[in-house]
């Protein structure tokens, strides 16, 4: 109906432009030309990548401490079963985390040379900081996980391997509250330095900036 009543406002304007411009012709509308590009070759998107009974297996070999997520005593074989969706998820000791982290950066044949993200987890009775790593060559990926002590939560920095993960360890600090050792810049990152606490752990309570919901 708005689009009729529309139509009938512009009738009348319609009739005078006409009558004052009798040989007007409306502009035809050119194609483009169509351009023609040099034939490039078909490269198939990796999407296996290394399977992860090998990636556990040479990770396991310099690191025998090393176990699976909530899967401790699985095998590499069993690994193999998961299929291609599963990411495999180190857990690994404190002393070990940085050499391990290190060691992946170098180790060649595992390829994982971009570190995607590093955050944390509260877990009530402990935090875990998770570091998750990509290999932009073969698109296999990786968590490494580490708990602390969630009392006085520290750990040491990996942005002297990973420059990348400077700010990531910043935001961790900001609203997790782990101290990363020997960081260059270890200060927050999106909350001025008078906030109170830390607004992603579990026992954070602060009336004045958190709205209690009925649910």
């Amino acid at each position: 109906r708005l689009e009729a009543d529309k139509d009938k406002e512009q009738e009348a304007p319609r009739l005078r432009f006409k009558e004052e411009n009798p040989d007007y012709k409306p502009a035809k509308a050119v194609r483009a030309k169509k351009e023609k590009f040099e034939e490039v070759e078909y490269r198939p998107h990796i999407t296996s990548g290394i399977d992860n009974k090998t990636i556990f297996e040479v990770i396991k070999a310099k690191f025998p401490q090393v176990s699976v997520f909530r899967q401790p005593d699985i095998s590499p074989e069993k690994l193999e079963t998961l299929g291609k969706e599963y990411i495999l998820d180190i857990v690994v000791s404190q002393e070990d985390y940085a050499p391990l982290i290190s060691f992946i950066k170098e180790e060649k044949s595992l390829g994982l040379d971009l570190l995607l993200h590093l955050s944390a987890i509260d877990w009530e009775d402990h935090i875990d900081v998770i570091v998750h790593f990509l290999s932009t060559g073969d698109n296999n990926k990786l968590f490494i996980r580490c708990s602390l002590d969630r009392k006085a939560p520290a750990i040491e920095t990996i942005s002297t391997i990973y420059k990348g993960a400077e700010w990531h360890e910043r935001e961790v600090y900001d609203l997790f509250g782990v101290h990363f050792s020997n960081h260059p810049d270890l200060r927050r990152i999106f909350l001025n330095d008078d906030f109170p606490g830390y607004p992603l752990r579990k026992d954070f309570d602060d009336p004045q900036r958190v709205v209690k919901r009925p649910y």
